[in-house]
């Protein structure tokens, strides 16, 4: 699905990382020893810092505190009267939080967040459960609820904490991944504002970035929890962890995602030669590249 929207305006954004980093040169453990394997992977794969969570804080807080930052950031502005013409006060329509990893399987963590914030009880709230894409879907949801007219000012907030799904043992998904919030202003303007939008699915890989179990179809249970299943490179899986197929997930990134890139150029009449900056989401030096 393409999608064009005129009239909304990203005015905000703060990210919030947890205190705790993990540079990879420090792991050399998991390399064998070797300071040439882990050269090796930092030059392919592009390793290096990761932020990760301490205990007990989960990506609610993260996101918590970069609302909480952004929210005191525009009091401040339209307390000077510089506030780019947004209403005092600015009443915050929906709460969108993006997040895989909740901290709870029910409520949704965006009433949680509601509730923290001290946001009214006008205002919407409701999740998004979506990993890789899930900020460009909450971009693309904000500026459709906008542009409907059935919100004004939305808060999106999107953060996962995948430290928690994975064990620092395996070196195929915990190294790719860190912890992180934020939080983003969007509101309806009257100004000519193009945004250009280009979504899909493709349900059929489902399997290839997930967590077995721990939901309806597959209950976690204490042996689950207990218990690891080893590959042949040595890395430890668990079913209620996130278990990735890597060559699916390669091969669908470098077929797709140029496809969608191209798409939203032509939807924007641009060519990319007219782009200062791309800014791509992957955990992968080589897909990048």
């Amino acid at each position: 699905m393409r999608s064009i929207f005129r009239h909304v305006a990203v005015r905000r954004l703060v990210t919030s990382v947890p205190r705790r980093s993990i540079n990879i040169a420090d792991e050399l453990e998991f390399f064998d020893n070797s300071p040439k394997k882990l050269a090796r992977a930092q030059k392919i794969l592009g390793y290096g810092t990761r932020h990760v969570v301490e205990e007990g804080v989960t990506a609610v807080d993260l996101c918590e505190h970069a609302a909480r930052l952004l929210l005191e950031d525009l009091n401040r502005d339209n307390a000077a009267g510089d506030a780019a013409g947004m209403a005092e006060g600015m009443p915050i329509d929906a709460l969108l939080l993006v997040n895989q990893s909740p901290d709870h399987p029910h409520p949704a963590g965006a009433c949680i967040l509601q509730e923290r914030l001290g946001l009214p009880r006008s205002c919407a709230a409701l999740d998004v459960s979506l990993g890789c894409s899930g900020y460009v879907y909450g971009l693309w949801l904000a500026h459709s609820l906008i542009a409907s007219g059935a919100c004004r000012n939305i808060l999106l907030c999107a953060g996962d904490t995948p430290s928690m799904h994975t064990d620092r043992r395996n070196r195929l998904v915990n190294p790719l991944f860190g912890d992180a919030g934020s939080a983003t202003l969007l509101t309806r303007t009257d100004e000519e504002n193009a945004a250009f939008f280009d979504v899909g699915s493709d349900g059929s890989g489902w399997s290839h970035i997930a967590v077995p179990a721990g939901g309806a179809r597959l209950r976690a249970t204490a042996d689950m929890l207990e218990r690891d299943i080893v590959d042949a490179a040595g890395n430890p899986w668990r079913l209620c962890d996130a278990l990735i197929e890597g060559m699916p997930v390669f091969d669908f990134s470098v077929r797709t995602v140029p496809e969608s890139v191209r798409a939203v150029l032509a939807l924007a009449g641009k060519q990319l030669a007219d782009m200062d900056f791309i800014a791509l989401h992957q955990a992968n030096r080589q897909i990048i590249d």
